[in-house]
């Protein structure tokens, strides 16, 4: 009974090994299993060592930024400039504009200004009016408004607004915004654009004839985000979202200041995370998730999942780019714009999950892949864990790199991991001067019900590395060591009759078959 493994697969641990597929493993670890081949993956070289109690960090061009609070979540902009929006557990929310942090939030004043009037007061065409005034910053944001005041105005009169205080400093406010209020045919009330005047004035006159009134005022919604705000996400058209509590907040379309709490949503459980694809927001709780889907944040509409699937670990969660992968109870959920499904089903039972630690999991998207990083019960340290969703089916590998944070860089397309030691290296890279780790791959063992014997073993490899062997065993015992000398031509293996066999794989060496059979022409095909 010739035996022929030719395409190369990671682990199904829920499946007791004798039914494995003759392709999947019964261990594999080192290997980057992506075409068929058994290939090694590979250890990349030091890119920097991280500022001293780094926990998390984000690359930013050629710029990196460190962070002590593992939780730290940094966004681009939806604005034309270069600015980052950053929020985290412990800081308030916050604003990167050329190097330099800002508060996010940007208040309204809080004094309504003096008004006084010049010229004579016609009676019959007064008018009560109201003047109010925003901050504006040199990023072009705009504050809502102060609180008003009130005075008659007719035409002929000028008013002048006294008493406002100078920008307040630490939020690069350079302009004030002054606004009349005029009411509508329909008996609302609506501010108009006055005049734009310096921070650092105090005082406005207002002349109808030389500044008449424009545009109403935008920025009268624009609340400011609450300190408490976490997990920042961006969203298509120029949306923003973040949660504090059991609210969702969505910014205003490409005002990433403003956040209006007419846009704001509640669930019914805390939420722990927050992932965006396409127009859809995974919403991620203590208890069940939720789908979130519109174009616009006044047009929310939010669907709870039918199953509890509660996140175990924020740091877990990943943004596959077209779905949310995260831990659960019983392993791991994967959210689409279709609702919530487990995922994880074939790799393990419920008691392998939990040796699995999912509370300990962070995790990263890689190549079509969720990887994470966890402290596996009754092992010391962390290891690497792979999920391969790409197929029709998932399976599972592993690495002995000990990341304590593992995070996808989008404009290069690589996974960088910080280790115990702050230093930062790329997982895998593709570069061919990579060093190559020791791979390990243990296949399934092989039975006939009887017992049988295997005479010759053919190793394909495309790339021989010195030290690689194929290990031969029967009936659970070491029969034969090829070395890594013996690859690409037919080996013998000791005399023997066997009622289970299997066979490793181990070293640096890129091996595309093996074959056992009795005959050698067996294993030459």
């Amino acid at each position: 009974m010739p035996i022929h493994v030719r395409a190369f697969a990671g682990e199904l641990p829920k499946v007791s090994p004798r039914l494995l597929p003759e392709n999947n493993a019964a261990f594999v670890s080192n290997a980057r299993l992506t075409g068929g081949d058994l290939d090694p993956m590979r250890l990349g070289p030091l890119i920097r060592t991280a500022a001293e109690g780094t926990r998390t960090f984000y690359k930013d061009g050629a710029t990196y930024l460190d962070f002590t609070d593992a939780t730290t979540k940094v966004v681009p902009g939806p604005v034309a400039s270069n600015r980052l929006y950053i929020m985290s557990n412990t800081g308030i929310p916050q604003v990167r504009v050329n190097g330099i942090d800002y508060p996010l939030a940007l208040p309204a004043p809080v004094s309504a200004p003096v008004l006084s009037r010049s010229g004579t007061l016609d009676e019959d065409l007064r008018e009560l009016v109201l003047f109010a005034y925003t901050w504006v910053t040199g990023f072009g944001e705009e504050s809502q408004l102060s609180p008003s005041a009130g005075i008659f105005w007719s035409p002929g009169t000028n008013i002048t607004l006294g008493s406002m205080p100078a920008a307040p400093t630490g939020r690069n406010i350079t302009h004030k915004r002054i606004y009349r209020s005029q009411t509508t045919p329909s008996g609302e009330t609506e501010f108009l654009f006055v005049a734009q005047i310096a921070g650092t004035a105090v005082s406005y006159t207002h002349n109808i004839e030389n500044a008449p009134l424009q545009e109403a005022i935008t920025s009268r919604d624009f609340d400011p985000p609450p300190n408490a705000a976490r997990g920042l996400v961006s969203m298509p058209n120029g949306i923003m979202a973040c949660y504090a509590g059991k609210e969702v907040m969505f910014s205003e379309p490409y005002q990433p200041h403003a956040w209006p709490t007419k846009y704001r949503q509640a669930v019914t459980d805390p939420i722990v995370a927050l992932v965006a694809f396409g127009s859809s927001l995974a919403i991620l709780t203590t208890g069940t998730p939720y789908v979130a889907q519109g174009l616009h944040p006044e047009q929310m509409a939010m669907e709870k999942s039918e199953q509890p699937f509660p996140c175990l670990a924020t740091r877990g969660v990943v943004d596959m780019g077209y779905s949310a992968i995260y831990p659960s109870t019983d392993g791991l959920v994967e959210v689409t714009q279709g609702g919530a499904r487990l995922l994880s089903t074939p790799l393990w039972s419920r008691v392998q999950w939990e040796n699995l630690a999912p509370t300990t999991f962070l995790a990263a998207h890689f190549n079509g892949r969720y990887v994470f990083s966890h402290s596996p019960v009754g092992v010391s340290g962390r290891q690497l864990g792979i999920v391969d969703t790409r197929g029709e089916a998932p399976f599972y590998s592993r690495s002995d790199v000990a990341a304590t944070e593992v995070v996808y860089d989008l404009a290069s397309g690589d996974l960088l991991y910080l280790d115990s030691a702050l230093q930062i290296r790329e997982l895998d890279p593709s570069t061919l001067n990579a060093t190559r780790q020791s791979l390990l791959w243990r296949s399934k063992p092989f039975h006939t019900g009887r017992p049988f014997s295997l005479g010759a073993i053919f190793v394909e490899a495309s790339d021989v590395v010195a030290g690689s062997v194929v290990r031969f065993y029967g009936d659970g015992a070491l029969r034969a060591t090829i070395p890594h000398t013996a690859f690409n031509s037919v080996a013998r293996l000791p005399a023997g009759k066997w009622n289970t066999v299997h066979f490793e794989v181990e070293g640096q060496s890129t091996v595309n078959r093996v074959s056992l059979g009795q005959m050698p022409d067996e294993v030459r095909a």
